[in-house]
């Protein structure tokens, strides 16, 4: 590709940017018709494709995206330096908290304001948005993830446009265009794949929610189709203009790449539409089940159209597959750790009915659990809904010994004082408060060390698994059953509330 393209080579590592090819090497056109007609040569191969453009849009891609990730980092940094200042500045004498009670300046606090923690409009935030009681169809951004957003289709829209147009032949044109969607929806099935795990490295790297994530993966992922199915549609112009609608068929029918190409299109346009939000409320484990599964067929058919053809793009979908099939590994590695042991066999699960419609679910995992506040898990209960994995906040967990009862003893639930004691009875029950808090103390210290972790969650019962565990609860003699299941996590609550 001559000087230029070494020097883009220096930008990114080679894993990302993809290897040089000849023109000739590229193959698996399929029959081609009417070889005297001047689109002809650009229904197939690199001819007319502008892979110097291709090669310079991705790699502004992946800087756009290395600086996001940099900006998100120095932020964070910057919160946990004041927040450290102001601690410590706080921890002596009262006066000197004054600098911290008020705003030294407005700017950073018109910043959050308008811009950082802003709804999109004037009060609808993060908000679930309905055009009826019955239709849900999705849910606002902030101000600040709505600019993010506007700004990376901006930018693939532009770079889809950025054509040489002098060009006299229209074909070569539209395979220029054709080159382009290509590549950046290769490109783009990366964070499309990446934004959407739950381990995914960024989170606790830039203390950024798994929701802003998710959120950024169906915009990604509406890129990626969009540019697809354009990708496919200059394809078939082209064709249809070499040797009609014949042509199309035949090479359809003749090569595997455009088989598989095709295949992954129909399936992503697909799942565009079953990813609609009012679809994706209204049945969403089955949505969660053959999302996954039509995702998994159209990564094999976008891999299989370019390795048929040799295209130079198969390193990206080696890398989608890659992240993926580690995310997977880390989580079935860490489901069966906490769940499953030689010593104390599988998690038991008790089901507890509640008042309102709502269960109680404690899962008494065989190993000690971090767990931290603010943060959720998923939990598995495979006699109630199979493999299928659902979403719950930690309403609290204990850590506790194997063959220990928990420990009833709680702070809240010692002796309270009366209002109407006298000082001789006050200071009497300040002496048995302070004899309870030793007992408490005592009773910590000669425990048996935990060497498990009790958790429980609140399902209250909506549809699905969850009205499915509540009436079988309901239905128990006493209110309460026991199973077994797993749960995977804890994912979430990266704010220290740390004083």
């Amino acid at each position: 590709m001559g000087q230029d393209h070494d020097r883009i080579s220096l930008a990114m590592p080679s894993m990302l940017l993809p290897r040089d090819v000849p023109e000739s090497s590229v193959h698996d056109f399929g029959y081609l018709g009417n070889l005297s007609s001047k689109a002809n040569p650009f229904t197939h191969g690199l001819t007319g494709v502008d892979q110097k453009g291709n090669y310079l849009f991705v790699n502004i891609l992946i800087w756009t995206f290395a600086c996001i990730c940099l900006f998100s980092l120095i932020y964070r940094f910057s919160k946990m330096f004041n927040a450290h200042i102001r601690h410590m500045f706080t921890m002596g004498r009262q006066d000197q908290q004054s600098c911290w009670s008020q705003n030294q300046t407005t700017i950073w606090a018109n910043i959050k304001k308008h811009l950082l923690y802003a709804p999109l409009f004037r009060s609808r935030h993060n908000r679930e948005f309905r055009i009826s009681q019955a239709v849900n169809v999705g849910t606002l951004p902030s101000r600040f993830h709505t600019l993010l957003l506007l700004g990376y289709f901006s930018c693939n829209i532009a770079y889809c446009l950025v054509l040489n147009g002098s060009k006299e032949n229209s074909a070569a044109v539209l395979a220029e265009f054709r080159g382009r969607t290509g590549v950046l929806a290769a490109f783009n099935l990366i964070p499309t794949v990446l934004f959407a795990l739950r381990n995914n490295p960024l989170i606790p790297l830039l203390k950024v929610s798994y929701d802003t994530f998710n959120l950024f993966h169906r915009w990604t992922a509406r890129i990626f189709v969009l540019e697809a199915f354009l990708h496919t549609l200059a394809w078939a112009i082209n064709a249809t203009q070499a040797g009609g609608f014949i042509q199309l068929q035949r090479s359809l029918n003749t090569s595997g790449s455009y088989q598989w190409g095709m295949v992954a299109t129909v399936v992503y346009m697909f799942v565009l539409l079953q990813a609609c939000s009012p679809l994706r409320h209204a049945f969403y484990e089955t949505f969660l089940n053959l999302h996954r599964l039509l995702v998994l067929v159209g990564l094999i058919g976008v891999y299989l159209h370019l390795d048929k053809a040799g295209l130079p793009q198969v390193p990206y979908l080696q890398l989608v597959f890659t992240l993926w099939g580690l995310e997977g590994a880390w989580r079935v590695y860490r489901i069966l750790y906490y769940n499953l042991s030689a010593r104390h066999g599988i998690t038991k699960i008790t089901v507890e009915a509640l008042p309102s419609e709502a269960c109680r679910v404690t899962f008494d995992l065989v190993r000690p659990w971090s767990f931290r506040p603010g943060c959720h898990v998923h939990a598995y209960l495979p006699t109630i809904a199979l493999w299928s994995s659902h979403p719950f906040s930690v309403a609290w967990a204990e850590p506790r010994a194997a063959n220990a009862e928990s420990l009833d003893i709680e702070m809240e639930k010692l002796p309270s004082h009366s209002t109407s004691s006298t000082l001789a009875s006050t200071a009497t029950g300040s002496k048995s408060a302070a004899a309870a808090t030793s007992a408490f103390a005592a009773a910590l210290d000669a425990a048996p060390e935990a060497d498990r972790t009790s958790v429980s969650l609140i399902m209250r019962a909506q549809t699905g698994m969850t009205r499915t565990l509540y009436n079988r609860a309901l239905a128990a003699p006493t209110g309460v059953f026991s199973t077994w299941g797993a749960i995977e996590g804890p994912y979430g609550g990266h704010e220290s509330l740390a004083s």
